[in-house]
């Protein structure tokens, strides 16, 4: 994802509490899972849950920039130091989309 508008709030209690007004911001990411390690299927039919899916467990690696109002560069992500217990993507169905 390249470029993509934002609110931004500056720290995460600002964001909770709103003690000032976002600016506005733009962020590019890239995520990419590797090498599935595990498969699992879930379902749970319990009427007030209904929930399932098909999920692979995978590697992953992500990169982040983030720019403030102004387009200066506020915030860039490092390798250095980057530790990835895990990825996960999969399939999920839920309520009306629930099978029998």
């Amino acid at each position: 994802m390249e470029n993509l508008a934002i609110t931004d709030y500056g720290a995460i209690p600002n964001g909770l509490f709103h003690f000032k007004p976002p600016t506005s911001g733009r962020v590019s990411f890239d995520i990419e899972w590797s090498g599935v390690t595990s498969r699992q299927k879930v379902r749970n039919a319990d009427p007030s849950q209904r929930f399932g899916g098909e999920f692979a467990t995978t590697g992953t690696h992500a990169s982040w920039k983030g720019w403030d109002a102004s387009g200066a560069l506020i915030f860039e992500s490092s390798d250095d130091g980057q530790t990835s217990l895990f990825g996960q993507v999969g399939h999920e169905f839920n309520g009306a989309f629930f099978p029998g």
